[in-house]
């Protein structure tokens, strides 16, 4: 596999991840689908197809780079763990290396709907999320613009799957389109780390939580 053919792979990747709406993918996501997509060129290469064939007559269909990212995305997720015992630890802990401040989880009162006796699910562990404090570059969110950042590492389908999913949104106390979904490898200290890395973008503003 040459440096040129893996330039163009990296290249194709990141375009097509910069086309999915709502969705933001950690470097390490991008590596590994870049390396599927060289390998694929390579093959290709094998067979007379020159990488740049793969974008397309006139430069513009990425549909390969884009079921690359998709077949990644969706093997991360059914190869998530299913024995993550504590996933706000791995949150918190996340939070401090990344230096960013968390706040107190909001109170029963605060939240849309109460904790109800004996609706608890057992099984594999809950949804976590954390609240991380604004920084002076955070754009405004909420009514009145001071809302806080939501990390969220929830199971993908339903409570009891064993696939995760990231999310980063506004704690405005309610549903709210303006988030977005990090695609990110089986959790784990470094993962959470690159998914903390993305909140403090969205914290400066570099990475918009879309409304």
């Amino acid at each position: 596999m040459t440096t040129t053919t893996s330039a163009s792979a990296r290249g194709m990747i990141e375009q097509a991840a910069r086309g999915q709406y709502r969705t933001v993918y950690t470097p390490s996501v991008l590596e590994a689908a870049s390396e599927v997509l060289a390998d694929l060129h390579a093959t290709g290469k094998r067979h007379g197809i020159r990488p740049a064939d793969w974008a397309g007559f006139h430069g513009t269909d990425h549909r390969l780079a884009e079921a690359v990212l998709l077949g990644q995305t969706t093997a991360y997720r059914q190869a998530s763990l299913s024995d993550l015992d504590d996933p706000l630890t791995l949150l918190t802990t996340a939070a401090h290396r990344a230096a960013l401040t968390t706040l107190p989880p909001r109170t029963t009162s605060d939240r849309d709907e109460p904790d109800v006796p004996g609706s608890r699910i057992t099984g594999p562990a809950p949804r976590a999320s954390i609240r991380l404090a604004r920084l002076p570059q955070t754009p405004p969110w909420g009514w009145d613009g001071m809302a806080s950042l939501v990390v969220s590492l929830d199971r993908f389908d339903n409570p009891t799957s064993s696939a995760w999913k990231w999310e980063l949104f506004p704690d405005v106390g309610e549903p709210s389109t303006q988030m977005v979904q990090v695609v990110a490898p089986p959790p784990s200290p470094a993962v959470a780390d690159e998914v903390l890395a993305i909140a403090h973008q969205a914290l400066i503003g570099a990475i918009r939580l879309y409304r």
